[in-house]
């Protein structure tokens, strides 16, 4: 049995989170990972993989609140880059270095976005970057808004890409990917308003776009091209839809083949499907809710996870299973399948050790990679210590990391 590796008893209740911002990077000054400290504030580690040493760990940003945390990318220049809060507040704030184990080297920091929330930071082949946020306007309609930077430096746009059917609350995630010949990913998660509210908002619907020219000419996921933006739900192609709702999607990650795959938790009901492309325009279902829980009859999925391809070209679907469906129950494990894309068969399974049953081990945030195999095995960050909703935005919590090594099985 592994024991995962402690890097701070002080991250905040929500210190991993969330699942469209990567965590962990490799830089050529060493292996870099991120989390929020009880105080909110996003830090910045260099750790060793290999036995989970934290080498130095310093702050970098300081967030109002437990939505905060950092999304890291290293561009073409060997700048590790990153990207903090804002929750609505305003706009990001971002730094940058190229030695970045030197805490004196970082940027002055500077702000990117528009009542920005939920970053995702992606490295372009040109040496840019595109970012994706969720925009909060109030009095208007909330949306998916990205950003560019030229590999000059230069930040333009932004561009709404996708806009909800009403004013109000949404949470729609987003999560950029970079795919074969530097073609860019983008799975959009549509949380459905109403207007008046005459309705709870509620998430429906998941679709994908493409762009084969870093951010700038988008394609839905049946190749026609994107034609007006903001796109609204009408204009989508859906990967899965459930007017009833609630269904969160992870991020999209590349198979060894080409193919592509995201997860879905259905937060209604504890259910997890993998949704696979096997031509464009067509996702398989393949359901995983039995094999994520067959060890614990009667306990439901209560999180949208992540996903990861390993060296030996298996996907790894890293999720959180509990005796109730409450996405903050304290007695939360976090589930690692892994499943053979040739066959579509999980190969294996594990579940977490944690310290204390009455404490959430929860909100796992898988290393992401770019499509091809890699060296080294993934790493996984998560939070450990949270005892339920009525401690949430409160309790000072442990961060965790692991190998997700073969070795692992039940």
């Amino acid at each position: 049995m592994a024991t995962p590796w402690v890097l701070t008893r002080d991250g905040c209740d929500r210190a991993t989170a969330y699942h469209m911002s990567n965590k962990v990077i490799r830089h050529r000054d060493g292996v870099f990972v991120t989390w929020l400290d009880s105080q909110y504030r996003t830090m910045l580690a260099r750790v060793e993989p290999s036995t989970g040493e934290v080498i130095t760990a310093f702050a970098l940003a300081q967030g109002h609140d437990n939505h905060c945390s950092a999304a890291l990318a290293v561009s073409m220049d060997n700048r590790l880059h990153v990207v903090t809060g804002s929750h609505c507040t305003g706009g990001f704030v971002c730094r940058h270095s190229a030695t970045p184990a030197d805490e004196q080297s970082w940027s002055l920091p500077y702000s990117i976005g528009v009542g920005a929330t939920y970053p995702s930071l992606l490295a372009l082949p040109d040496g840019g970057l595109l970012l994706a946020q969720r925009a909060s306007v109030y009095g208007g309609r909330w949306g998916v808004i990205l950003h560019r930077q030229s590999p000059d430096g230069v930040w333009s746009w932004p561009l709404k890409v996708m806009h909800a059917a009403a004013e109000g609350y949404i949470f729609p995630t987003n999560c950029l990917t970079l795919g074969a010949h530097g073609t860019v990913h983008l799975v959009i998660e549509f949380y459905k308003t109403y207007p008046g509210n005459a309705e709870a908002a509620k998430s429906v619907g998941l679709t994908h776009l493409y762009s084969p020219d870093g951010g700038t000419t988008w394609f839905h996921d049946d190749e026609r091209p994107v034609s007006v933006v903001p796109m609204g739900i009408e204009d989508a192609l859906l990967i899965a839809h459930e007017p009833a709702g609630d269904l969160r999607p992870a991020n999209l990650v590349i198979l060894p083949d080409g193919r592509k795959a995201v997860c879905v938790w259905n937060a209604r009901n504890g259910g997890l499907v993998l949704y696979v492309q096997s031509v464009p325009g067509s996702w398989l279902p393949i359901e995983l809710t039995d094999e994520a829980v067959v060890d614990h009859p009667g306990w439901k999925v209560n999180s949208q996870g992540r996903l990861g391809v390993d060296r030996g070209g298996q996907l790894i679907i890293v999720t959180t299973i509990a005796p109730e469906l409450e996405w903050a129950h304290p007695g939360q494990h976090v589930r690692c399948l892994w499943l053979d894309p040739s066959s579509e068969s999980i190969t294996r399974r594990y579940l977490v050790p944690k310290e204390r049953a009455d404490q959430a081990a929860w909100l796992p945030s898988v290393e992401m990679r770019p499509c091809g195999v890699p060296d080294e095995p993934l790493l996984m960050l998560y939070t450990e210590g949270n005892r339920g909703e009525g401690c949430v935005n409160a309790a000072s919590c442990s961060v965790k990391m692991m190998q997700l090594t073969s070795g692992l099985s039940d």
